[in-house]
């Protein structure tokens, strides 16, 4: 009967410098040995590859022009997402949360982008077919991540070596027009996606470039203290809240809130 896997080591005729993964076996007259079933661990480095994209169309249900990009397959992801900034840039319908999502990382660390609170009901197209799908608004360097719950569905046929996605599964066949089609996986983003991150880096080495370097201040210049201020005057407008892209900003009248109400827990979802 097959024993557990075990690391052994090779014998005195083989170079030192190789370890080769063997399996403890046992014989019908009950002698143990070793079955040499691995290679050389020696030369073994980590790997890595590009990720996968698909053409996607979405729109709002209401609307007859699309918006084509495409989307990341990711396997690893618990739900499915759109860039924060392509949802208002393309004006996507976007409704609240009955319950926030705290994004947790690889790490187990929660993302810096803090809670998702909206979520954009779109029509979502790939390879003609057109379903229904809520996409959650994430400060995400992709404008669209398709995660378990699209794949699970689907259940498609993903070849990496030739760089396709067919659709066979028995859901596609009942369900979608794009049943025993295959349609290509890039190993690059939409073109805008792409020459908005090189735009980006730009932007930001420019600034670096302009930046002046100032001489220190002297003491008698100052004609009066600095005053500091920690709470924000009345009725003005926090421009750093404004930026954060998963900060909301209530629009219930003060005198309708109610104080007693305790803020709602965070749901973690893995992506």
């Amino acid at each position: 009967m097959a024993g557990p896997i075990a690391i052994g080591i090779p014998e005195r005729r083989y170079d030192v410098s190789s370890i080769w993964i063997c399996r403890i076996s046992e014989n019908k007259s009950g002698n143990v040995f070793n079955l040499r079933v691995g290679t050389s661990l020696a030369n073994v480095i980590p790997e890595y590859h590009q990720l996968r994209y698909v053409d996607v169309d979405v729109k709002a249900r209401e609307s007859s022009e699309w918006m084509s990009t495409r989307a990341l397959l990711d396997s690893g992801g618990q739900g499915s997402f759109i860039n924060h900034q392509l949802s208002t840039r393309y004006q996507l319908p976007c409704l609240v949360k009955p319950t926030p999502l705290s994004l947790i990382l690889a790490d187990g660390s929660p993302s810096k982008g803090g809670n998702v609170t909206h979520f954009n009901p779109l029509v979502l197209r790939i390879a003609s077919n057109e379903e229904a799908i809520g996409l959650d608004v994430a400060p995400t360097t992709h404008d669209i991540v398709l995660g378990i719950p699209w794949l699970e569905k689907h259940d498609p046929t993903i070849c990496y070596d030739h760089n396709t996605m067919t659709f066979d599964s028995s859901f596609c066949r009942a369900n979608c027009t794009h049943f025993g089609k295959s349609i290509p996986l890039h190993k690059e983003p939409s073109p805008a996606e792409s020459f908005s991150w090189q735009l980006g880096v730009q932007e930001r080495d420019k600034g670096y470039r302009s930046r002046k370097v100032l001489p220190p201040r002297n003491l008698s210049e100052v004609s009066r203290p600095q005053v500091t201020r920690d709470v924000p005057f009345p009725n003005s407008v926090d421009e750093t809240a404004l930026s954060v892209p998963s900060m909301v900003v209530s629009t219930t009248p003060l005198s309708k809130a109610s104080p007693s109400l305790s803020p709602r827990k965070s749901k973690p979802v893995r992506w």
